[in-house]
């Protein structure tokens, strides 16, 4: 299943690492979400993935700044990421997000200046009985892309 959503969201320019301008910057996403025994996952995934990321970047953003440097944005956005694969794995299979950690989670973000690597009601939970998914999520900003992947994609 893929997702291509331009505009998903707009956030404050700072929060994608654009110290240069402010006001707001408008993000696109794209997602590819192989599953594998079946396509529910995948399809559950393209429905849900980005506004349970959207619900995640907003909690961390309403957390503000814990003190660390200027790469903090970055870092809001793996916590965004992981707790986002997260809820939408509890989702899948019915347990508390807090539960569940995804151990392959991934962000990476790359872009100008940078040298290191619509909330939705939620669709019906898909069965887990033996599928799943994996998924590889590009939000791609003015001056950034910022690419995170769960699973083996």
């Amino acid at each position: 299943a893929v997702t291509a959503l331009p505009g998903f969201l707009s956030v404050a320019s700072e929060t994608v690492g654009d110290l240069e301008s402010s006001g707001k910057s408008a993000l696109h996403l794209f997602g590819v979400y192989d599953g594998h025994g079946g396509s529910e996952v995948a399809n559950f995934c393209k429905e849900r993935l980005h506004g349970a990321l959207i619900e995640e970047l907003e909690a961390e953003m309403r957390e503000g700044d814990r003190g660390e440097d200027e790469c903090s944005w970055q870092r809001q956005w793996e916590r965004a990421f992981v707790a986002c694969f997260n809820k939408v794995d509890a989702e899948i299979g019915g347990v508390e997000p807090r539960n569940l950690r995804c151990e392959n989670a991934a962000v990476e973000v790359g872009g100008r200046g940078n040298d290191e690597s619509s909330a939705r009601a939620a669709p019906e939970a898909a069965p887990a009985d033996a599928v799943g998914s994996t998924a590889v999520v590009a939000v791609v900003g003015s001056s950034q892309i910022i690419v995170s992947n769960c699973g083996d994609s």
